[in-house]
């Protein structure tokens, strides 16, 4: 009986974890296109409830999904990624799965990155970059892209 009691105890102490779950920040975005592949990488400091990826040009824009990969237990940071194969037909392209984007016009492809705030999953940072062959505007103003914090 005593043994039992003592591993109940044990198991209360540790499962009092506390942390506050805060608004993360966007840290590090890395993406690589080769091989037919995209990979793209987003650090973050705090958890997220995950986000969304919008690629595009001046002719048209993708939205994919971006899924958490690896959050810190603490809460103090996480990782997300999406793999992305090129398909030769830009109809193909599926959210999460493939795009129509291909490696070889890397410098015409702009990207939009927004990662949601894990309680409510509201809009809580977002990241643009912008093709070296393009403008902001030129790919980004009719597309509907969400409100993002300031």
């Amino acid at each position: 009986m005593w043994w039992f009691l003592s591993c109940a105890e044990g198991l209360q102490d540790s499962a009092q974890i506390s942390f506050t779950l805060e608004s993360p920040e966007i840290t590090e975005v890395e993406w690589v296109c080769e091989d037919n592949l995209w990979t793209i990488l987003v650090t973050t400091k705090g958890w997220t409830g995950n986000g969304y990826l919008w690629l595009g040009t001046t002719e048209r824009t993708e939205r994919h999904p971006l899924y958490s990969i690896q959050a810190a237990p603490d809460g103090s940071e996480d990782l997300l990624r999406i793999r992305l194969e090129t398909t030769s037909d830009w109809r193909d392209a599926q959210a999460g799965q493939r795009t129509g984007f291909h490696c070889s016009v890397q410098s015409f492809i702009s990207g939009h990155i927004m990662v949601l705030e894990p309680t409510f999953l509201d809009a809580a940072d977002c990241y643009t970059w912008v093709g070296e062959e393009t403008s902001f505007e030129a790919v980004w103003s009719d597309a509907s892209l969400p409100d993002c914090p300031e």
